[in-house]
């Protein structure tokens, strides 16, 4: 039985056999043999895998960051433009008073007549 660990009863054949395959083991070997990237040292491999990952979670944040920066702006600005309509409202209609005051009482007059039509009881006739 051909095992790689040594047994009390071939303790000899396998000390041999490993005595010849373990000159160029991880210790003390230059690394051009085993797998590829077995250079490295796994500490150094997550710490790249790490920094690559923090790297590409720092640059996704910045993106979201400048495009919610953007929105922020945009939505201030639709917010001012709600809140000035009314005084732009009002400013308006109080210059079209009073360059056409005869008018905005022929207009007030007629919405007066209205609402009072439409809100006033109605009575059927028989």
């Amino acid at each position: 039985m051909n095992s790689p660990f040594p047994t009390s009863d071939n303790s000899g054949s396998n000390a041999s056999r490993m005595g010849a395959t373990s000159g160029t083991g991880s210790m003390g070997g230059s690394g051009s043999g085993g797998t590829p990237g077995a250079s490295q040292n796994p500490s150094d491999m997550a710490k790249k895998a790490v920094d690559s990952a923090s790297s590409t979670a720092h640059e996704t944040v910045d993106r979201l960051a400048g495009s919610a920066s953007r929105l922020a702006d945009r939505l201030d600005e639709k917010a001012r433009a709600l809140t000035d309509a009314p005084m732009r409202a009002w400013e308006y209609s109080r210059t079209s008073v009073e360059q056409h005051p005869m008018q905005a009482i022929g207009v007030a007059l007629l919405i007066g007549y209205l609402v009072g039509r439409l809100s006033a009881p109605t009575y059927t006739r028989y």
